[in-house]
């Protein structure tokens, strides 16, 4: 047990619970200690008393009897279901999604020509909604999603006018794909999914040895299995559809 701080009843000096005697004045403090350790069992007594009430009047609300601690059950229960709930809920949104995720996934397809790399490195689905004349809202049997590609400079030489998001030709089986926007507008557009703006990537300078990074859009048919995208005849990333539904 811990020293707890008391007073000499006569000097007023600080004391311990340990000590027989005043080491200021000497005088006995055995009286004054044993007074104090009382009066603190009284008021634990006390309120040990007070919070057997209030249980046993909790557990009187609820009809589970007046046991000193039947209101712990309740509490148990009240828990059990919450999580329940928490974990239904969780589950009939995963079921609504569909294939949609709110996650970024990772892959790994590139291609590679005599000065440069091009990598998609990761894609996200994305989704605004509100305002269909501005195009906010994703046409049906297609789903919005955001590829982060990587160019790498891997020449002695300055790149320079990649343009990489006009000259990608991005095909779906056999459908040429539509770029999509990667950026939503607070004045007409919400995001119901991904994030609400996505870097873009241009390629207009990129020095020897160096990366530029960044993302373009795209309205993806949910009936296609395979995505091209195609930089000219001789480099096109291959790769399946993360939006192909069955």
């Amino acid at each position: 047990m811990g020293k707890k701080v008391l007073q000499c009843e006569y000097c007023r000096h600080i004391i311990t619970e340990t000590d027989t005697k005043c080491p200021n004045c000497g005088a006995n403090c055995v009286n004054v200690i044993k007074k104090y350790k009382a009066e603190q069992e009284a008021e634990a007594e006390k309120r040990k008393n007070e919070l057997q009430s209030q249980a046993q009047q909790a557990a009187k609300a609820v009809g589970v009897g007046f046991g000193t601690f039947a209101i712990f059950p309740v509490i148990i229960f009240i828990i059990i279901l919450i999580v329940t709930a928490v974990t239904i809920f969780g589950t009939t949104r995963n079921k609504d999604s569909g294939s949609k995720k709110d996650v970024t996934e990772t892959v790994n397809e590139s291609v590679k020509a005599n000065n440069y790399t091009i990598t998609i490195d990761e894609y996200e689905f994305y989704e605004y909604s509100h305002d269909t004349f501005r195009g906010c809202n994703t046409k049906d049997g297609y789903q919005r999603i955001a590829f982060h590609f990587v160019i790498e400079n891997t020449g002695e030489t300055t790149l320079t006018n990649m343009s990489l998001p006009y000259r990608i030709t991005a095909k779906a089986d056999s459908e040429v794909v539509n770029k999509s926007s990667i950026h939503a507008n607070d004045s007409f557009c919400n995001v119901k999914q991904g994030k609400k703006d996505y870097n873009d990537i241009s390629g207009s300078k990129i020095l020897a040895g160096d990366k530029e990074s960044g993302y373009i859009g795209y309205e993806v048919p949910t009936n296609a299995e395979k995505l091209k995208f195609i930089i000219d005849e001789e480099h096109i990333i291959e790769m399946d559809n993360p939006a192909y539904k069955k």
